[in-house]
């Protein structure tokens, strides 16, 4: 499946594919005809594995072609007795969040259970809001064990491509690398605690060729881990020529590794090793006994730096074109990097629809700027800096009225809308500490209720909203926890009070209206295809600086600094008449929108 918003680009996704589909040809039929050696019965001395659970056995083996991993082969072996004809068997996602994810050839599929080769059937549904599954199923009872084997392709990216989180699966620098979104198709039972077994088959790769995913890097043994198959497409995987920080071997530290391909335009053992140290002060105070977490590190050929997402115990961290001729500073990538890394512990539970993102990403703002200011690595005048950098942001966010609802519907298509949960999560985060400071004579804060449904999410019990609630209840009372979130999800601006900041600071909090921001053309049209400029704005920043409807910028724009950085400027090179051009211009309206900001009492006094 190919994403239609990049038409030009057809001919040569088409020609991407072939090659791909050609270099893997010969291993996939090996693949298909012999499908039970695939498995094997070796595991760990000390398996997890628990009796009376059903099992699903997955191997991975990369294809390569003149050195280059260009497929990957998935066999799965598990248990479906009984399952009638035209019922789902297995389910793979080829769309999530607008990113085409899974590229497995429906034709390419071979099944069978115990009685034989299984005829298949594909339906394709898109009745989940931003998700598209390919079901599959069989024409017949399936009987006994199932064995499925298919080869997986890796998407196809050019710097056509548009910026979207990381849950794609593709190749670079000779390897391949991505979510499991992106490449594994899953039985129907996925959210019941499945005996998985997860192994790779690097016996004709190249010699170097490591294999890496969340939970463990390839070894001697297969993984094996009692949980829920689903959480295997929400986890990345890598293979071919990685490099990395690899988990220390002293046991007094987590097993904690960062992985990339190439050469990226930073130091990355010097990220990589100054993340290490951030894990460890936040798992100590997120109380976290579970010691896994992989961080990953991609190159994007579209406009894409300086962006993460988080999934299961792991994060994606991209870089761009851009970052090797202008280099980001290191706090810029620690900054995105710690919000990422803060995510494995801010949640609601699965019933929690997205208009409650407002949680996990203002927290994920909150616990990335308080923990890193608490353990000493964020000088206390910086501290306060980034923490107005987000009410900026917030504050002067063109939709800053518009209720969760109404903002969830527009996050795939306007960055402020996917940015509008980050800035009123973190100043009700604000609010919230404030309110149960204050009503408890500053013996509780935020951090008890964090703490709180984090405690619960680990044994079982719901951590919702309704618990979030119910835990301010207690010292605000139920009306006044109540008054709070609904004003705060209907739209109505959050003013954090009194003692809302980490209590050890003399901080005020002042109005200190400012400039909205203002891009000052269509958005949508800059960032995806030619990325043309349409929609200037009359009157605009932008267009009183020279900007022309028909410009093509060339290197796209990366506004997240801009929207909360007050004073930056946007530096956009564009491509006229064959010439190219550079324009700068400050990205504010001309009027002011209500907005406040913290001054440090202290450091004012110095």
């Amino acid at each position: 499946m190919y994403n239609a918003e990049y038409p030009k680009a057809w001919s040569k996704r088409l020609l991407f594919k072939i090659i791909l589909l050609l270099s893997s040809f010969l291993i996939a039929i090996q693949t298909f005809v012999h499908l039970k050696p695939k498995f094997s019965n070796t595991l760990p001395a000390t398996s997890p594995l628990s009796t009376g659970l059903a099992r699903l056995d997955v191997v991975l083996t990369p294809v390569f072609h003149d050195g280059n991993a260009t497929a990957l082969n998935v066999d799965l072996r598990f248990d479906q007795p009984g399952l009638d004809a035209q019922r789902s068997f297995l389910s793979m996602v080829l769309t999530l969040a607008s990113i085409d994810t899974a590229h497995i050839e429906p034709s390419g599929i071979i099944a069978r259970d115990e009685e034989g080769p299984l005829e298949l059937l594909f339906e394709d549904d898109d009745s989940t809001p931003q998700v598209l599954t390919r079901q599959i199923k069989t024409r017949r009872k399936i009987v006994g064990e199932v064995i499925v084997s298919y080869t997986a392709l890796p998407r196809y990216v050019d710097h056509l491509t548009r910026n979207g989180p990381a849950l794609d699966f593709r190749a670079e620098a000779g390897g391949l690398l991505g979510a499991g979104y992106g490449f594994l198709a899953l039985p129907p039972d996925s959210q019941a605690m499945h005996n998985v077994r997860l192994s790779w088959d690097l016996s004709n790769s190249p010699k170097g060729t490591r294999a890496v995913w969340t939970f463990a890097e390839a070894g001697q043994h297969d993984i094996a881990k009692v949980m829920f198959p689903s959480t295997i497409q929400h986890t990345y995987f890598a293979v071919g020529p990685l490099k990395s920080l690899s988990p220390t071997a002293d046991p007094t530290h987590n097993d904690f590794g960062v992985y990339w391909f190439g050469k990226p335009p930073f130091d990355a053992i010097d990220l990589a090793s100054q993340l290490r140290v951030m894990f460890n002060q936040m798992s100590e105070f997120f109380q976290d006994k579970g010691d896994i977490y992989r961080i990953f590190l991609r190159h994007n050929p579209y406009r894409g730096s300086n962006t993460g997402t988080a999934l299961e115990r792991s994060f994606m961290f991209s870089y761009d074109d851009l970052d090797y001729k202008k280099p980001a500073p290191l706090e810029n990538r620690l900054r995105v990097l710690s919000h990422e890394m803060v995510h494995n512990w801010v949640l609601l539970d699965s019933e929690a629809p997205i208009t409650e993102n407002w949680y996990s990403e203002g927290m994920a703002e909150y616990y990335s700027l308080l923990l890193r200011y608490r353990a000493g690595t964020l000088h206390r005048s910086s501290f306060v800096e980034e923490v107005n950098a987000r009410l900026t942001s917030y504050y002067t966010n063109p939709l800053v009225n518009l209720s969760n609802l109404e903002a969830s519907k527009l996050t795939w298509t306007f960055s402020d809308a996917q940015k509008l949960p980050y800035g009123r999560g973190f100043a009700y985060a604000l609010k919230i500490n404030g309110l149960l400071a204050k009503a408890s004579n500053y013996k509780v804060s935020i951090d008890n209720l964090v703490l709180n449904l984090l405690g619960k999410s680990r044994t079982g019990e719901r951590y919702g909203v309704k618990e979030y609630l119910e835990f301010c209840a207690q010292y605000i009372g139920e009306a006044a926890a109540r008054k709070s979130y609904d004003e705060m999800s209907s739209g109505r601006l959050v003013i954090p009070g009194e003692g809302s900041l980490e209590l050890a600071l003399k901080v005020q909090l002042h109005r200190q209206d400012q400039e909205g921001w203002e891009l000052g053309f269509d958005e949508v049209q800059s960032l995806t295809g030619q990325r043309v400029i349409q929609g200037l704005v009359s009157g605009s920043r932008a267009a009183l600086s020279g900007l022309r409807n028909g410009d093509r910028l060339v290197y796209g724009i990366n506004m997240n600094d801009a929207k909360a950085r007050f004073d930056e400027v946007l530096s956009l090179d564009v491509e006229r008449a064959g010439e190219t051009l550079v324009f700068e211009y400050w990205p504010r309206s001309w009027d002011k929108v209500e907005s406040y900001q913290f001054i440090d009492i202290e450091m004012d006094e110095l």
